[in-house]
């Protein structure tokens, strides 16, 4: 009886998301740049393994932004018939933060992280497998960059059910880090890691590595409590103009100068928070330990 009563009252629920994919090409340029150019490759991410490149099945692939595109000489346009998304899916040999960012120097180890992230952007997870070594068969695949999938957890962190995950550069094992080894991969294959969203806000979590956002925020400040008053020198260029942005705000009395200079603060502070976010990737929907597969249900979230 009741239960007729309440199902006259209820509306059809919304349809399922289905699986959402796109065609990609196996970005082999890049692959082949990264192979052939030792002395720019970052110490911490060397491998003399060519099957690094390949891509697995389930694996989260990547672009490289198009505003390094000139490092790799890749040409301005594409060939006949030829895919415009170009994707890989590990970082072997990847290039130093200096490469990246055209020859300048990178001063501190929190700049280099933010290059490294700057330079890819997620594009999807790899429905089919591509083999670096046989470059007789098609470049091609899909990439499901919607809808619910079962991937790896690549990071150090568990992740559970129910928490937004974002992708990283891996720990290696020459910054003292231990890492969980993915069924079938290459042992010395690096990939994206997968962490919690907490992760990237939890002031010290992966400071061996990166330098997450709460920490960027607080080092940003002198008036932090530090040794002498002074603030860290390892911090990104957006810290260093936060504080300098603060600093001034400390010195003027002028209304006019200081609301700029607030807004301009409040901008600031969101660029970052906001690029934190734009790593975001979907929602666990099922848990994990480091080296488990996982449940998640891709989307930006942001």
């Amino acid at each position: 009886m009741s239960g007729g009563f309440y199902s006259a009252y209820q509306v059809a629920p919304v349809t399922q998301q289905a699986v959402v994919t796109a065609n990609a090409a196996f970005d082999r340029l890049l692959c082949n740049a990264r192979r052939g150019e030792s002395e720019d490759q970052d110490p911490e991410f060397q491998s003399t393994d060519d099957h690094v490149y390949s891509i697995a099945q389930r694996e989260l692939c990547f672009r490289l932004n198009h505003k390094y595109d000139d490092v790799i000489a890749r040409p301005n346009a594409n060939g006949i018939n030829d895919i415009e998304l170009k994707v890989h899916s590990s970082v072997n040999n990847w290039f130093t933060a200096a490469r990246w960012n055209k020859g300048r120097t990178v001063p501190t180890s929190a700049e280099r992280m933010r290059i490294l992230r700057d330079t890819v952007s997620f594009a999807g997870v790899a429905q089919q497998p591509i083999d670096y070594l046989n470059k007789n068969a098609k470049d091609t695949l899909a990439l499901q960059f919607g809808g619910s999938c079962s991937i790896w957890n690549t990071g150090d962190m568990p992740i559970r059910p129910g928490q937004l995950v974002v992708w990283d550069f891996p720990k290696t094992a020459k910054s003292g880090a231990k890492r969980s080894q993915i069924p079938g991969e290459p042992t010395d294959k690096l990939l994206y890691a997968t962490l919690p969203l907490e992760a990237a806000y939890a002031a010290g979590s992966r400071a061996s590595s990166s330098f997450d956002f709460v920490t960027s925020l607080f080092t940003a400040h002198k008036h932090g409590n530090f040794p002498g008053g002074v603030a860290p020198s390892d911090q990104t260029h957006e810290a260093k103009q936060l504080g300098e942005i603060f600093d001034k705000l400390q010195n003027t009395n002028d209304a006019e100068a200081t609301e700029k200079l607030l807004k301009e603060y409040a901008k600031s502070v969101v660029v970052m928070y906001e690029s934190v976010r734009s790593r975001i990737i979907g929602k666990a929907l099922s848990g994990a330990r480091p080296g488990q597969s996982f449940d998640i249900m891709l989307a930006s979230f942001h």
